[in-house]
């Protein structure tokens, strides 16, 4: 990267740049958090969209989800799972067109938001401080606006992430200041409030790393945005991302502290979370 250290950029975001969700998945995720809906119903919507029933079934029949008997129709999904997981699935469907894996960063960010979810879904299940599937949710979505800028200027924003994973950077430390008039988790949090997700989801895209800090955040739903926080740092320290592992400490961080992470969990965590992560990233390339 030439440019000079104190360069910023301007970004300028309108509503038509957010990337969209497929309307099916939006209305299926509404769908299914209605209390009288049912798998037949959850069927014929999900079919409309042949591509998104197709990637639904794909990850159903994968090694996170798949049962003894794989599903063979989106209604075998449906029942043989429940609603959760099908949320889940919807979601990770809906975002395979979100990301686009023939481009080296974005796909970086895919293999990311992967490992964050299962390492988010996995603590918050092993401390049981929120629960699970949302965790694994969260942790999906939670660099979501670093999409949105790096389609925006991609090649600054590429270099932009290189350097600092050069340096040793933290790198929402490294945008900040450089990319105006915000960084990647506000951009991401107005993805969320655009999607339509729940306000807890919204939190943990806007305050992952504010929560690192010091300072009060006007935070409901703490317990998840720490949890992702921590899975977040916790990758990276595992050799699992591509920021300095010698960077991070999820252990004394303050995320860390307000969900009860202790040594034991953390050497748990070495031995268990590569080869899981592993499995599951390969179900979702």
């Amino acid at each position: 990267m030439n440019e000079s250290s104190d360069q910023t950029w301007t970004v300028e975001i309108k509503e038509d740049d957010l990337p969209l969700l497929a309307e099916v998945a939006i209305e299926a995720m509404q769908l299914i958090d209605r209390e009288d809906t049912n798998a037949k119903d959850l069927d014929r919507l999900i079919c409309s969209d042949p591509a998104l029933a197709a990637r639904v079934l794909r990850i159903a029949n994968s090694p996170l989800f798949a049962g003894s008997v794989p599903a063979n129709s989106v209604n075998q999904a449906v029942v043989r799972m429940g609603m959760i997981q099908l949320r889940q699935i919807v979601l990770l469907g809906a975002l395979d067109q979100v990301f686009d894996p023939r481009k080296p960063h974005p796909n970086a960010m895919w293999n990311h938001a992967i490992c964050v979810a299962v390492t988010s879904q996995w603590l918050a299940d092993r401390l049981g401080v929120a629960r699970p599937e949302e965790a694994f949710l969260g942790g999906l979505l939670h660099d979501v606006g670093k999409l949105v800028i790096y389609h925006q200027i991609s090649d600054v924003y590429g270099a932009l992430i290189d350097q600092a994973a050069a340096e040793g950077k933290r790198f929402h430390q490294h945008e900040d200041g450089k990319i105006l008039p915000c960084t990647h988790a506000p951009v991401g949090a107005v993805v969320g409030l655009k999607w339509g997700l729940a306000p807890d989801l919204i939190e943990v895209m806007q305050f992952h790393h504010e929560i690192e800090g010091e300072g009060d955040l006007p935070i409901e739903a703490e317990p998840l945005v720490a949890v992702v926080s921590v899975a977040n740092l916790l990758t990276h320290q595992l050799g699992l991302g591509i920021e300095n592992p010698q960077e991070m400490d999820a252990l004394a961080s303050r995320p860390g502290q307000i969900i009860g992470l202790d040594a034991e969990t953390i050497e748990e965590a070495v031995e268990v979370l590569p080869a899981l992560i592993n499995e599951q990233r390969a179900a979702f390339s």
